[in-house]
């Protein structure tokens, strides 16, 4: 085992860096985890703005408009002084003037009422006040066509915007309501390929300088030996990372271990384990100067990161986006972290999306070896010639 006690000694002298990046991460992961799920989900409050109206009508349908815009808004009403008003808008003390024209109520039970409004050119608040506004004459209209009174559909309009709905998710749950270890988890790709792609590159680049290799070639060690020992230490390192990655969850409470889903959020991280070491494999073949081995680590960290919804949740990443990253593992390893979050029972539709996403894992970490073994197989080649 004198190859795999070499491997060893490699990977321990890159133990400092492996420990400050594994707490570094951890630190920030932990405070993101409990940040996002002290969030949870919000209750909503519609914004109140200042609108004013000079009612000309004096209606049971205009004194319900004036009601109904109360329920949610500044409504102050007045008389008819165009300078006044155009000073109120021009100052923005209010963002919408509504007049309401004499003969407004009857007018609109015919379905010809109209109102004047003037808003503030440009301003959202201006919209929303408006939008109100044609949201209570809608509904007016619709009570006065069935048969209604005024005083009648005026009622049955305020009766309406007095009720609140509750709406409660059985099964699914959005971003900001995942628990803290699905946050957490969401930021392990970043970690494993910052880390164990840089070690595995890093070590392999010390078996590669002259003197360690002219000795390697003439240990009585067979090569295939040789590369089973190397696999072996690079399994300790992963299988000292998976421990971690089952540890730092228990940090954002009992949620992960008593998932009903362990099981399956367990094989998801092996699943990403397993492609990270098969992709710094490949980074070992491929960049022989430390320089190189940064460079491709951050490109591998980043973009990967960026594009399989590791910083960006999946939500918010748009379809073209999301097709060409479904080419690759992480992208189903982040999609699986958050189905398996965010149901209680899986569902035939989510079944489904479990299965496609382990078999492309496992297709992907298939394609990355088999690259990996050609390419070790030309560098063999070119040595030898």
């Amino acid at each position: 085992m004198t190859v795999f006690r070499g491997f060893l000694k490699v990977i321990r002298a890159n133990r400092t860096y492996i420990l400050i990046y594994v707490l570094i991460f951890t630190v920030l992961a932990v405070l993101m985890a409990k940040v996002t799920a002290k969030g949870g989900t919000v209750s909503y409050e519609a914004a109140s703005v200042p609108i004013t109206v000079v009612d000309h009508d004096q209606s049971q349908i205009s004194k319900g408009l004036v009601r109904y815009l109360k329920t949610k808004n500044e409504v102050k009403v007045t008389s008819y002084d165009r300078e006044a008003l155009t000073q109120s808008l021009y100052n923005q003390d209010t963002c919408l003037v509504v007049q309401v024209p004499k003969g407004f109520g009857d007018s609109l039970a015919e379905g010809k009422g109209l109102l004047k409004v003037t808003p503030v050119p440009g301003l959202d608040s201006s919209r929303m006040a408006q939008a109100d506004c044609e949201a209570y004459l809608k509904l007016a209209r619709i009570c006065l066509a069935a048969g209604d009174s005024q005083r009648a559909a005026t009622d049955r309009v305020l009766g309406m915007a007095g009720q609140k709905v509750n709406v409660d998710f059985l099964s699914r749950k959005d971003e900001n309501s995942l628990p803290g270890w699905a946050v957490l988890t969401r930021y392990y790709p970043y970690l494993f390929l910052s880390v164990i792609i840089y070690v595995i590159a890093m070590t392999m680049k010390e078996f590669k300088r002259k003197g360690v290799k002219a000795r390697m070639e003439a240990s009585p060690v067979p090569p295939s030996a040789q590369t089973g020992q190397a696999l072996l230490a690079f399994g300790l390192l992963c299988g000292f990372f998976f421990l971690v990655s089952l540890v730092l969850p228990a940090a954002t409470g009992k949620g992960f271990f008593g998932s009903p889903h362990l099981g399956l959020l367990v094989l998801n991280i092996l699943m990403l384990l397993l492609f990270t070491i098969s992709v710094g494999w490949l980074v070992s073949l491929l960049a022989s100067s430390p320089g190189t081995i940064t460079a491709l680590v951050n490109v591998a960290g980043l973009g990967f990161s960026f594009l399989c919804g590791v910083f960006i949740p999946l939500d918010f990443m748009s379809g073209g986006l999301k097709k060409f990253a479904s080419f690759i593992p992480i992208y189903w390893y982040e999609r699986i972290n958050q189905i398996l979050a965010a149901r209680g029972a899986l569902g035939g539709a989510d079944q489904a999306v479990l299965r496609q996403g382990l078999q492309v894992q496992a297709a992907g970490i298939a394609v990355v070896l088999i690259v990996s073994a050609l390419a070790a197989r030309g560098i063999r080649r070119n040595n030898r010639t």
